[in-house]
């Protein structure tokens, strides 16, 4: 199933099924409204049969890229008499590449602001405390802004919580590394001979 499609289907609130089977962290963070999370782990299980029951609606697995992990676990959802299995073309990846709307877990969407917002406190009151020549508390809380900001930084560049900002630093490290990928592993231009 296209996205496209499957947005359709639930804008419309259609009759499907939606099963992630992602990892239970990868379904907290983030995960298309109204699926429900079956890891491809417990998908595997032999008490599965037992816990599904038979239907003609259709049952759409959701996994992190729509490969092989997929359309193993339709296979499996069939066998266990889901007949009208189907894998969301591209996962979770494409679904978010393309702009569909998704349900993000609300408590780590602020972490990063928070942390931030920590190490421009510290440094204010560092500045403050240089001022009034209070050498040592000005050093410690210079430190405990430098955790901070490190803290920061580090949120940003690995799950991007700051307002998008780590997404488009990742995507320009992406596209810097694939430049310099093909600037070194392409064959040199020869002068062309007169």
């Amino acid at each position: 199933m296209d996205c496209s499609d499957l947005d359709a289907l639930v804008i419309n609130r259609q009759p499907i099924e939606l099963i992630d089977i992602r990892s239970k962290d990868e379904f907290t963070e983030m995960h298309i409204r109204g699926a429900r999370s079956l890891p491809f782990r417990e998908l595997t299980t032999p008490g599965l049969y037992r816990r599904l029951h038979p239907t003609t609606q259709v049952v759409c697995v959701i996994s992190s890229d729509g490969q092989a992990r997929a359309s193993l676990a339709t296979g499996i959802l069939r066998s266990a008499g889901c007949v009208n299995a189907v894998v969301l073309e591209g996962g979770m990846k494409d679904w978010t590449a393309q702009g569909f709307p998704v349900f993000q877990k609300r408590g780590f969407r602020h972490l990063g602001s928070m942390v931030a917002a920590g190490a421009v406190l510290a440094g204010l009151g560092a500045a403050v405390a240089f001022a009034i020549r209070e050498n040592l508390i000005g050093f410690i809380l210079f430190v405990i802004m430098a955790a901070f900001a490190t803290k920061a930084c580090s949120l940003v560049l690995t799950k991007g919580y700051l307002t998008g900002l780590g997404k488009s630093i990742r995507a320009r490290f992406a596209l810097d590394k694939a430049l310099l990928k093909t600037r070194y592993h392409s064959r040199p231009l020869r002068p062309a001979r007169m």
